[in-house]
């Protein structure tokens, strides 16, 4: 009886080798669907139903210039980031991550987003993703000791 002519057949080496490049791939296949399913969200971003008016007193952390905190409004399902710039003068933020609708934090230097680790400077806007857009930043309007807040 002869040998077949295996000059074409793979080695049991590269078999082994090729086999688990395969199940290496079938098992990153939900890892990496995740995480190609986590974006496409920014098309959204949420906005408030109608403008709030808050006290200024209601939100800790905002009474010095520099200040920074936070408010959840009824009806708007992310907080609202708000920084007292100091001579009357405020600025708001949605915390919204348009690339997977996660909430972003004030980090003193900027917004971090821990979810997927985009960034945005001081003022909002975008440094580095995944996400794709500047943070939605309200309108604020300061009537004697409250903050009337509305989309842009």
């Amino acid at each position: 009886m002869s040998k077949p002519d295996c000059s074409a057949c793979a080695s049991r080496r590269s078999f082994l080798a090729s086999s688990g490049v395969a199940l290496a791939g079938l098992a990153a296949a939900p890892v990496i669907a995740s995480i190609e399913g986590c974006g496409d969200v920014g098309s959204n971003i949420p906005t408030l139903s109608a403008p709030i008016t808050v006290p200024l007193n209601s939100i800790s952390g905002i009474g010095a210039a520099g200040g920074v905190g936070e408010l959840y409004a009824t009806g708007y399902n992310y907080k609202i980031i708000v920084r007292n710039n100091g001579n009357a003068q405020y600025q708001a933020w949605s915390s919204y991550c348009d690339h997977a609708g996660c909430e972003v934090d004030y980090v003193g230097t900027g917004f971090d987003c821990g979810c997927h680790g985009a960034t945005w400077n001081a003022q909002g806007v975008l440094r580095n993703g995944p996400a794709s857009s500047d943070l939605l930043e309200f309108k604020v309007t300061v009537s004697g000791d409250s903050l009337t807040l509305s989309n842009p």
